[in-house]
């Protein structure tokens, strides 16, 4: 109940809005956790621990993947021209009559304002009506191994090894449009796997190296060579990680507005056809297929194995969600320290020389994976396709740190 007063400075809406809504009786998400391990005392301060852990999510929210004010597939553009038509397949009705016509390749024009054409085909007067959805899941599951020994006289560790598996499921993961069109495809959704690494291999380990003045004759022990071979320690983090889960793009270059969906609001990503293995026989050379990446950036792709989808398709193909996993991961990082006690043993200077990646090792990330089709020729158009172009880590990196302490 507003006031004359009170609407005064509020903004006018000249254009149809958007609203959310969804069912009145949505359920809480739900998280369930569960684990069963054994421990074992292996003598000398080390234990070892296998365990298995799990856990699943029930009823996730998810807001904007279902409209129910969406322009249906195949209203603006149809995977066969006919009547209504024009040769590219678009619908004459819903060409705006003010901008350029189409070529005949089938570029260029323009479609009228998505707003108008829902008012023709769903609901007038209104933008998308979002609605909520209970339909996200996620689960995780693994075996996980670990061995430490507690500190004793000079050596600790801990080494740990994980083999996990994770999946993920939402109203979209399998269509990949991005968002809008939804309910017309939702038999086709199904599980995905996210981006976990299956095996991961992680060390540490503390070692405190032996005073060097008890090594040498008595009569050579004095501070100064306290100084120089006691209170030495060195630490270390080893890292070994399998890599993450990829997949191969597909995109389409000069298609005629309307390509796919047949809607002027999505530009969905399109999930090509393949025939064949994703990669071509191990010792091809990009140079053999015209390509100037290194061998050593490069992962070679199949591309004669891959092609744009039926145009009836919706732009779903055959690729699964995760075709390969990308390049594993392997860091050290480690430290040496020393403490000199000052007079009291309250006083301590500690000198620490630290290096990050320490053997300089090169982590590669994932490839560029994305296949772009010419529509009117279906040649493939990424020259970079299949390079490495990014790196999971930087290159090494020190650090000198003195402490004063009292």
């Amino acid at each position: 109940y507003p006031t004359f007063s009170s609407l005064s400075g509020a903004t006018a809406s000249y254009a149809p809005q958007t609203v959310y809504g969804g069912t009145p009786n949505i359920l809480n998400p739900q998280t369930i956790q569960w684990s069963f391990g054994i421990q074992r005392d292996l003598g000398k301060g080390t234990i070892m621990d296998v365990s298995y852990l799990g856990w699943v999510t029930h009823h996730g929210f998810a807001l904007s993947g279902w409209d129910l004010n969406a322009v249906p597939p195949f209203t603006t553009w149809k995977p066969t021209p006919g009547p209504g038509t024009n040769s590219c397949g678009q619908v004459l009705a819903y060409l705006d009559p003010t901008a350029p016509a189409v070529k005949a390749d089938c570029t260029g024009g323009a479609l009228l304002n998505t707003n108008l054409i829902r008012a023709m085909t769903g609901f007038d007067g209104w933008q998308g009506i979002n609605l909520g959805t209970n339909a996200g899941e996620t689960n995780y599951n693994a075996l996980q191994v670990q061995f430490n020994k507690r500190y004793g006289k000079r050596l600790q560790f801990g080494i740990n090894y994980t083999w996990s598996k994770a999946l993920s499921y939402s109203p979209g993961t399998n269509n990949n449009n991005g968002g809008g069109n939804n309910q017309f495809l939702d038999n086709k959704l199904t599980y995905n796997v996210t981006n976990n690494r299956p095996q991961v291999v992680n060390v540490n380990f503390g070692y405190k190296l032996q005073n060097g003045t008890s090594l040498l004759p008595i009569g050579a022990r004095n501070y100064v060579t306290k100084l120089f071979f006691d209170g030495w320690n060195i630490n270390g983090v080893l890292s070994f990680y399998s890599g993450t889960a990829a997949n191969v793009d597909c995109g389409v270059t000069g298609a005629p507005l309307g390509y796919w969906w047949g809607t002027p609001t999505d530009t969905p990503s399109i999930r090509c056809d393949r025939s064949g293995p994703v990669f071509l026989n191990d010792g091809t050379s990009p140079g053999s297929l015209g390509l100037k990446t290194d061998q050593r950036l490069w992962y070679p792709f199949a591309v004669q194995n891959y092609s744009l989808p039926g145009k009836d398709s919706f732009g779903l193909g055959n690729v699964p969600l995760t075709s390969f996993y990308g390049p594993g991961f392997e860091n050290a990082d480690l430290s040496v320290s020393k403490t000199i006690t000052l007079g009291a043993e309250t006083r301590t200077l500690e000198f620490r020389a630290e290096a990050f990646n320490t053997l300089n090792h090169f982590n590669p990330g994932n490839p560029n994976t994305t296949l772009t089709f010419n529509y009117l020729t279906n040649a493939q158009t990424n020259a970079n396709y299949g390079a490495i172009t990014g790196v999971q880590n930087t290159a090494r990196h020190m650090a000198l740190s003195l402490r004063f302490r009292f």
